[in-house]
């Protein structure tokens, strides 16, 4: 099986992603305290503790804000040595702690509320309806801007911030219902300020659980949307030598994603080839999805198969048989080396300075002799002749493709290339002692083995 793993460099155009997410967080920072601090001077001297509870809960949103600031700025720092993958995880750590921080506030706010339940309040004056009013438009604003950029760039924390916005809408509303029963509902309605207060705490606990929640998930890999998927699988699919997209795993990390994608190629294929179409893949994603910030390719044979024939295979080309063989070589160790290494064969038996034998399909063996030591006198054996001969290797015809391109990727040089009258196909080259070696597919002698 042919396996094989590309690296490059981080996406540069998430960059625009960290803006996006950047600048709707620096937005929800700025009105946020601005609504805090106008709530908050409002409460105490409305002396609605609705109002003040709701100032703390905008105040808290803004240093929610803050920190998402922060940890996106974090999420962009490049790779070290210590986070290799980075620092995209600050985004879902941040919104984790962040949730939390809310659900202890919201908790403190509501048994104060629980504390003050049958404490008169005072009938509050109209422009603290107003406050409660503004903010209520203000605040559902707010949640449809961000909820768009949180889509947009995959923010888990901003999304989650942005949901904390429509609760924050749903509370001031319930403070607005409930400063305007105490005020002109009469004594019925005297705790409908700290009813109202509780109501707030417990859409703010809800909110913050959901975006616990959706940041725990995020920091335990949580798998990509299926149409996120569907989209990676096609684009990949597309790239020329890519065969199929035989398995696909994409999981989030802050604003980005990591794809780890098995791909299958064609088994002839060399390793660097199907290296470059590994880098070609990723090279499409990075560019296609801007959200991904790394890819790891895995190289399958198409169709995927673990066995092969092992006799004379060397990845996936194999030499069929011997068709002619007569040969002699002073250079022993060079012929071994040529033959295993460009051809693929395997030695059957070797006697240094002698000879060097090799196992060809089923049945056949080549052999390969030092004419020095073979000689007896002036008398060459049978099996040969002195000076460069010749060997042709039978090769399936589907294969003659590949095997260009593997003589090629190993330098060596192709003399002549011809097709015969009967049909077949040759190729000759020479091994590194002179003997001319020929490739050849079935057909050219017309016989019934094939050749």
């Amino acid at each position: 099986m042919l396996k094989g793993c590309v690296t490059l460099p981080v996406n540069p155009s998430a960059d625009a992603l960290y803006r996006d997410a950047s600048r709707a967080a620096w937005l929800g920072l700025a009105i946020n305290f601005a609504l805090g601090i106008v709530k908050l001077t409002g409460g105490w001297l409305a002396q609605s503790f609705a109002l003040l509870s709701d100032a703390v809960n905008s105040l808290g949103d803004g240093f929610t804000s803050l920190v998402v600031v922060y940890a996106l700025r974090v999420a962009q720092r490049p790779p070290d040595a210590e986070h290799p993958y980075g620092h995209t995880r600050a985004d879902s750590i941040a919104g984790s702690n962040i949730a939390v921080l809310v659900v202890v506030s919201a908790l403190y706010v509501g048994w104060e509320a629980i504390q003050r339940l049958g404490t008169p309040p005072l009938v509050p004056p109209l422009w603290a309806l107003g406050i409660a009013a503004a903010n209520v438009v203000i605040k559902e604003g707010l949640f449809r801007y961000k909820v768009r950029v949180g889509k947009r760039t995959g923010s888990s924390a901003l999304s989650a911030n942005a949901w904390d916005h429509r609760s924050d809408a749903l509370c001031s509303l319930a403070v607005l219902i409930g400063l305007g029963l105490v005020r002109w509902g009469g004594p019925a309605w005297s705790n409908a300020d700290h009813i109202a207060a509780l109501i707030v705490v417990a859409a703010v606990v809800w909110a913050s659980v959901q975006l616990l929640r959706q940041c725990a998930s995020d920091l335990m890999d949580v798998h990509a949307g299926d149409e996120l998927m569907q989209e990676i699988r096609d684009t990949a699919a597309t790239v020329p030598g890519v065969s199929a997209v035989e398995k696909l795993w994409v999981r989030k990390s802050g604003l980005e994603h990591f794809v780890d994608i098995h791909i299958q190629v064609d088994p002839h294929l060399f390793v660097a080839a199907g290296h470059e179409i590994g880098h070609r893949v990723k090279d499409r994603l990075v560019t296609q999805f801007a959200s991904i910030r790394d890819v790891l390719v895995h190289l399958e044979p198409h169709p995927h198969a673990h066995a092969a024939d092992t006799s004379t295979t060397h990845g996936s080309l194999q030499l069929e048989t011997v068709v002619e063989t007569a040969l002699y070589a002073d250079d022993l160790d060079a012929i071994e080396r040529f033959y295993v290494h460009t051809l693929g064969l395997t030695v059957l038996a070797k006697e240094p300075g002698r000879h060097v034998f090799f196992p060809v399909g089923a049945g056949s063996v080549l052999l390969v002799f030092d004419p020095q030591a073979t000689l007896k006198g002036d008398v060459l054996p049978a099996h040969g002749t002195r000076g460069p001969g010749h060997v042709a290797f039978g090769v399936a015809a589907d294969q003659w493709e590949a095997w260009r391109t593997r003589l090629s990727y190993h330098g060596v040089t192709i003399e002549k290339e011809v097709t015969w009258p009967r049909g077949g196909r040759s190729v000759y080259f020479r091994d590194p002692a002179g003997n001319s070696v020929e490739l050849i597919t079935p057909g050219v002698w017309g016989l019934s083995s094939g050749w």
